[in-house]
């Protein structure tokens, strides 16, 4: 199972805010609690990017996947894009990718 479907609907909706953001560039409205967790994500991701060990949301998202999302959360949440603009083509196929799955998941609470 892929850690997208382990994430709950408000983190996965955040997940997919950032991406909208940054790959389509739209934006979707987002709750006080979704933004909370956005920050919570971003936060988590940034210490993990910047040499802590990795925890909370930086656990729960793959290794190989964290500098991907960082990067759309620092975009989205942020409104700073170096991160995103110095991805690589990989990272921007699998952020492509990452959304059609999230597109297609049921929103909700973990089960």
């Amino acid at each position: 199972m892929s850690w997208i479907h382990r994430l709950d609907g408000d983190e996965r909706m955040v997940v997919l805010a950032s991406l909208l953001h940054n790959l389509h560039h739209e934006d979707a409205d987002l709750n006080a609690d979704q933004w909370n967790t956005a920050e919570r994500m971003f936060a988590d991701l940034d210490a993990a990017m910047n040499g802590a060990e990795p925890s909370g949301y930086a656990v729960a998202i793959d290794e190989a996947d964290r500098k991907m999302v960082w990067a759309m959360l620092c975009g989205y949440c942020h409104d700073i894009h170096a991160p995103v603009d110095n991805l690589s083509k990989e990272a921007w196929d699998r952020a492509e990718e990452l959304f059609g799955s999230i597109d297609n998941l049921p929103r909700g609470p973990k089960a």
